[in-house]
């Protein structure tokens, strides 16, 4: 039996790499070039995105959230809590749903 591969060591922690990829600057950031560019899976991504989200709170950070939106009717869900991209549409039923994005407000 193989021996499990040992992960690289960080000098950042995930939360501090996804503060710096969203200060990065250029245009706002889907949940997947964020976890693509910390290298961890889009589920992680989101829960260390809402940790991030409440704790800048208490630091003066602001993580700016542009919601997603239909392609076809132009709905957009801007009261959705979740971080995720939703699957279809409620108003059309379209499933061709822009993803959400994510900057730091400074």
């Amino acid at each position: 039996m193989k021996a499990a591969p040992v992960p690289k060591e960080r000098k950042q922690t995930v939360r501090q790499l996804l503060e710096d990829l969203l200060r990065g600057g250029g245009a706002p950031k889907t949940l997947l070039e964020l976890a693509t560019g910390a290298k961890i899976r889009e589920r992680d991504a989101a829960e260390h995105l809402e940790h991030l989200i409440k704790s800048g709170k208490a630091k003066g950070v602001k993580v700016a959230v542009e919601p997603a939106r239909c392609l076809d009717c132009d709905f957009s869900f801007k009261k959705r809590d979740k971080l995720t991209t939703p699957g279809k549409c409620p108003v059309c039923g379209s499933e061709r749903i822009s993803n959400v994005r994510f900057s730091i407000e400074d």
